[in-house]
């Protein structure tokens, strides 16, 4: 077991798996949780994370608690939510392209997912898989439509402490079309 700071650990098991956890105090209880694996959560990430719960942690809420209620929420719940939103936005053809293009492309790799747990090489999944196909246009929006599910989502307040994990300038180190 390793140290960082703020009750934030990695764990190195025998099998070589290395997983980074909290531990942490509510109502002068210990407890811990499970962040996820490296390195499909990097140190930032994880730091983030350990942040969110730590704060939790000083208002007496059991982060595992919260947890538990914020982990039913998949992204094809909010894919949803924000197609609903475009069609009240963008022309009937465009919108019926755009639910088509995340209904083939985008649902099978996320849509299942918890939204807590999608992390950037989750979604670089969708990208890669078309720019495979030579359909880079789409796999440029298709980058921007998970964007734009996540922000939406965090603007409406649909999910509570919810990071988009997709940083700024994203577009620059796609594929070229």
């Amino acid at each position: 077991k390793y140290s960082d700071d703020n009750g934030l650990w990695l764990a190195v098991r025998s099998t070589g798996t290395k997983v980074f956890f909290t531990r942490y105090t509510v109502n002068q209880k210990r407890g811990e949780i499970t962040l996820g694996k490296y390195p499909a959560l990097s140190l930032a990430q994880a730091r983030l994370q350990n942040n969110q719960i730590q704060e939790l942690a000083k208002q007496g809420i059991d982060p595992k608690t919260q947890r538990s209620k914020e982990a039913l929420i998949s992204f094809d719940s909010l894919a949803q939510k924000w197609l609903a939103h475009q069609q009240t936005r963008i022309a009937d053809g465009t919108f019926k392209r755009d639910q088509s293009a995340y209904n083939r492309h985008i649902k099978p790799i996320l849509g299942h997912r918890d939204v807590y747990a999608i992390t950037l090489s989750h979604i670089m999944l969708v990208h890669d898989k078309l720019a495979q196909a030579n359909k880079t246009s789409l796999a440029h929006r298709a980058i921007s439509w998970v964007s734009a599910i996540f922000n939406h989502a965090i603007i409406k307040g649909y999910v509570p402490n919810l990071a988009n994990p997709l940083p700024q300038g994203i577009h620059k180190e796609l594929v070229e079309h």
